[in-house]
């Protein structure tokens, strides 16, 4: 398409000048058509140029909308959490993708209110698999995860996706920020949250002294990634955002991998304050400074 405008001319200077040799018409009519012609090319490269660039956004475009109608393969629970969260049982719990050997095998475990479990194993093993699970981002093949509540026992299953990932707060290794605001990424998902629910969330998280230090605060924008900011900053606004509705239940995917010591050390004093008699943390590490939040917590128990 792009190329019309240069056809335009090669014919008009082959008709044009057969034209004039043949004396069909004078050099003056010529040099009128080509200079006419010459005025219409910047336009017509322009309009071209919109039809190319329009072509391609809306393929993007569909591509976008598509990924938002996607449905979740998730079925959807009917029931909202009854009560208090007090504890989470895990009971012959198997796993596999696919037609797969099985990630986990009748697995079994429980956690209680006030306590602090740590998952560790090789690499593959199944320990992010477990955080999936606990999460309900996926179903096990056999087997369950059950809440204990004040009210009673609940299967996950049965509980509205929404209201369990209110109870149930998860950060995972890699920390995705978008491009925004420090407030609006410890919010995203709860456009409800007030600037007081935010600044909690951040004190909670360890996050509120580098946050006040930026140029603009909780207002300073982000880039894509938050990629203006050190991998434990974007950790602890991850860790704000899964804190902003204080679950009972933290699942932590070795969030510390990426940080030094010092932010490690940071990092763990936030989480030991939140690991009161309320709360569970279940941390999946690979590093020894980080199993010891579980340690501290059985030496306090």
């Amino acid at each position: 398409m792009l190329a019309l405008p240069v056809l335009g001319q090669i014919i008009l200077l082959c008709y044009g000048g057969w034209s004039v040799m043949n004396g069909h018409i004078d050099l003056g009519t010529f040099v009128a058509f080509a200079s006419f012609l010459a005025m219409l090319t910047g336009p017509t490269r322009v309009l071209a140029s919109f039809l190319v660039i329009a072509q391609r956004t809306q393929a993007s475009v569909e591509r976008v909308f598509a990924l938002i109608d996607t449905r979740s393969l998730m079925e959807d629970g009917t029931e909202s959490v009854g009560g208090q969260i007090i504890g989470l049982d895990v009971e012959k719990m198997s796993f596999h993708y696919g037609n797969d050997n099985r990630i986990l095998n009748e697995t079994s475990f429980s956690i209680h209110a006030g306590e602090t479990v740590a998952v560790v194993g090789a690499s593959g093993s199944g320990k992010s698999t477990l955080l999936m699970l606990l999460a309900r981002f996926y179903d096990p093949t056999s087997g369950g995860v059950w809440l204990n509540t004040t009210r009673g026992q609940q299967n996950i299953r049965d509980l509205k996706l929404t209201a369990l990932r209110r109870h149930v707060g998860v950060v995972f290794e890699d920390a995705f920020l978008f491009a925004g605001t420090v407030a609006e990424n410890i919010a995203y998902g709860h456009p409800q949250a007030t600037q007081d629910d935010i600044r909690r969330a951040a004190d909670a998280a360890g996050a509120s002294g580098f946050i006040n230090a930026l140029p603009q605060g909780f207002n300073t924008r982000l880039t894509e990634r938050g990629a203006n900011l050190s991998g434990g900053q974007r950790q602890r606004i991850a860790l704000a955002r899964a804190l902003i509705t204080a679950p009972e239940l933290l699942i932590l995917d070795d969030t510390t991998s990426a940080v030094d010591a010092g932010t490690e050390a940071e990092i763990n004093t936030a989480l030991g304050r939140y690991a009161d008699s309320e709360h569970m943390l279940l941390v999946i590490a690979r590093r020894r400074s980080t199993l010891q939040l579980a340690e501290s917590d059985r030496r306090a128990g």
